[in-house]
């Protein structure tokens, strides 16, 4: 039988992943999940081991559940419990400048970074659904065919999922190039580069420019040769009657021939010797056996050759030159000015591992109405409102896809390396994040989990920050508490779960000590170790204790209430000493 009081880490609780559906939750626990369409915030304060963990593994339990029930109407879950890579890039950014103190960085920390960070790992589960793997979300349910599902959606919306890939997804482990070029056949943008028609039309001109110089270059100094002269015969010309030895007859109107007649006399057909601009006629011998017979030439009207001098293949290639010239510096212009967009959205998304040149090779498949209208923003002086946008082009895509919104729970926030559970960090990082128009936006919900110490920095704020957080409408619960009678239910739906299942009859908590230990004694017991994590330590230590003192030959399966008595006074002692910070666990 395992022992139900053993396990300290909520992640780390097998016992309380098996009692997920049976387990008692916490009073309020209803008031902190809320209603998932529309999604809804809450904010909450605990003490170290108050079970705020618990709460986000029973909030991923039924938003599954949910999900599994309703398939074509999900809700995302983000888990924003490891800070530590955006405050890793974070202090990245700003040891490279001037400032190394950690506090100044914590304190320069802006929404805008959570912002990122949060889209990052919504963006990264969307381009999942996407490209049709297998999600690893704890809470998701695999899709019924999204391929048709994108095939249908506008192609404004498949547009900004490509924008919203290019900036925030963050897979781990493969290529980015390459789950780009997958994505984006998924998506059937069409072609969408900017610079290829401008860099193939320079290279054309390029290529003309210089075919012309070449030939310019290598005609100049050659001697001129005439055309060749293109001439028309009309279809019923005037024909001249001439003789072998050249004398000249009237003209003549000649029949018409047929064309399948082929001449059985050896004529030349050539036009008269008289005529200006016509060629010789050559003089053909004629057969001994054949009288002279007239030879009948046709008159031909020739046409003024055309002069393409070399000075005019110099004026058109200087003309392609200057074309070329022209479009290269507008493509040089457009690609400085894409490399400084890259550099500074860089700057300006630290928490996003991409690179300039990363940027600048997906940037250019993108329409520049849709850079002009985001990217610029989030690199200018209106990033916040531009990742609002953003945040609202992702919910108007997941509706699409079959989600009615997201839900971010926010927990171990004093966990980071940066921070080490100390307030003052701790508020630096949480503070930006109350705020009343994040914390409320349409298809957005926040379940933020946070330590009791930061309940005590927040009583001290001024009014003026109150009026910015407007933590009235943010279903606040302060400080999360338990009372002995619940933690007497839960430790015994623990109790429950470890029970052998042949065994007919259900054990109580009370099953475990003697008759003189009434239920009521058990719960004041349970009410002074305050959390469940001191009530698992303290009936895991009074089995220990009781194990001690009896003899193994001894058939004494009940705890004694002395033994009961004993492990209370110093696990409420230490509970004490843990309150006032006089001990560490």
């Amino acid at each position: 039988m395992q022992n139900p009081f053993d396990a300290e880490e909520a992640r780390h609780d097998s016992v309380l992943a098996q009692s997920m559906d049976s387990s008692p939750t916490h009073p309020q626990f209803g008031k902190i999940f809320g209603q998932l369409n529309p999604p809804s915030t809450s904010v909450v304060f605990g003490e170290k081991g108050s079970g705020k963990t618990a709460i986000r593994l029973m909030i991923a339990h039924r938003i599954k559940s949910e999900n599994q029930q309703h398939p074509d109407q999900q809700t995302m879950l983000v888990v924003y419990d490891d800070l530590n890579p955006m405050l890793d890039a974070v202090c990245h950014q700003h040891r490279r400048g001037k400032s190394a103190d950690v506090d100044v960085i914590l304190q320069d920390l802006r929404l805008e970074d959570h912002q990122d960070a949060i889209l990052s790992i919504a963006v990264t589960k969307l381009v999942d659904i996407a490209c049709e793997k297998a999600p690893a979300d704890e809470a998701m349910v695999t899709l019924n065919r999204p391929d048709q599902r994108i095939r249908k959606m506008p192609r404004r919306l498949r547009v900004a999922t490509a924008l919203l890939a290019v900036l925030y997804d963050q897979q781990q482990g493969e290529d980015v190039a390459g789950r780009w070029i997958k994505l984006r056949r998924k998506l059937r943008c069409g072609g969408i580069r900017r610079y290829s028609l401008l860099r193939i039309a320079a290279w054309a001109t390029t290529i003309l420019a210089a075919g012309l110089l070449m030939t310019y270059f290598l005609t100049r100094h050659a001697p001129a040769e005439p055309l060749a002269v293109v001439t028309a015969v009309s279809r019923q010309p005037a024909l001249l009657a001439q003789t072998s030895n050249g004398d000249e007859k009237d003209h003549i109107d000649p029949a018409p021939i047929p064309e399948e007649t082929e001449p059985t006399s050896p004529a030349a057909v050539a036009p008269p010797k008289n005529m200006p601009g016509a060629d010789p006629v050559i003089p053909i011998k004629a057969d001994e056996n054949i009288v002279s017979q007239p030879v009948i030439t046709v008159p031909q009207e020739p046409i003024a050759p055309v002069d393409i001098s070399p000075t005019m293949v110099l004026t058109l290639g200087g003309t392609m030159l200057a074309a070329t010239v022209v479009l290269w510096l507008l493509w040089l212009q457009g690609q400085f000015t894409l490399w400084r967009l890259c550099r500074k959205t860089c700057r300006a998304m630290p928490t996003i591992k991409r690179t300039p040149g990363q940027l600048r090779q997906l940037f250019a498949e993108l329409p520049r109405q849709e850079l002009v209208r985001h990217v610029l923003s989030i690199a200018g002086m209106e990033g916040r409102n531009s990742r609002y946008q953003l945040t609202h082009l992702l919910i108007q895509i997941l509706g699409e896809l079959g989600f009615t919104g997201i839900i971010v729970v926010v927990d171990h926030v004093d966990e980071p390396t940066l921070v080490t559970g100390m307030p003052q960090r701790m508020r630096s990082l949480i503070w930006p994040m109350l705020d009343n128009k994040f914390l409320q936006q349409d298809g957005l919900g926040f379940k933020m989990l946070l330590p009791i110490e930061l309940s005590h920095i927040l009583h001290r704020e001024s009014p003026q920050f109150f009026q910015e957080a407007r933590l009235d409408k943010q279903r606040v619960i302060d400080p999360l508490t338990w009372s002995g009678a619940t933690l007497y239910d839960l430790c015994t739906s623990r109790l429950r779960v470890c029970m052998d299942p042949q065994r007919e009859r259900t054990l109580s908590l009370t099953d475990l000590f003697e008759t003189d230990v009434t239920r009521q004694i058990l719960a004041d017991a349970l009410d002074q170790m305050r959390q469940p994590r001191d009530a698992f330590k303290f009936l895991y230590q009074v089995i220990q204790e009781h194990c001690r003192m009896i003899p193994q030959d001894q058939a004494c399966h009940k705890i004694a209430r002395p033994t009961l008595e004993m492990v209370r006074r110093s696990q409420s002692q230490r509970v004490d000493d843990l309150f006032r910070g006089l001990t560490p666990a």
